[in-house]
């Protein structure tokens, strides 16, 4: 399962990422230089989310999504690892003309005939 799926839509896609469920995989969604700092105080991340965070920056915000996991100690012998998603998602993916001079169809991405949303796609 999953810590994290978090989904924004923005223009003409969604966004969405994850992380494995695990007690040291954190992630946060907001201003960059807080979650930043925060990160670099305190090793980990909120696991929140701001309302209405954008993924787009200007001069005052900058909106950003990180994701993180505890790895211990690392050296030659580590073996520990992370999983983490993160993709776009635009619906209707494709405009499908079936012939010369028809009118275009808007297809689905192939997913959403075995998962009903992406979230149901990503958390499974």
């Amino acid at each position: 399962m999953f810590v994290s799926c978090f989904l924004a839509t923005y223009n003409r896609g969604t966004y969405v990422s994850s992380i494995l469920q695990e007690s040291s995989a954190t992630f946060e969604v907001g201003n960059m230089t807080s979650a930043r700092e925060g990160f670099k105080s305190l090793g980990s991340l909120t696991n929140q989310a701001v309302s209405g965070a954008q993924p787009k920056s200007t001069d005052t915000y900058k909106a950003s999504l990180a994701l993180s996991k505890n790895l211990g100690t690392v050296n030659t012998a580590t073996t520990a690892n992370a999983l983490f998603t993160v993709g776009i998602v635009r619906d209707p993916s494709i405009g499908y003309t079936p012939s010369f001079g028809a009118s275009s169809e808007s297809r689905a991405p192939c997913f959403k005939s075995a998962f009903g949303d992406v979230g149901a796609a990503v958390s499974s």
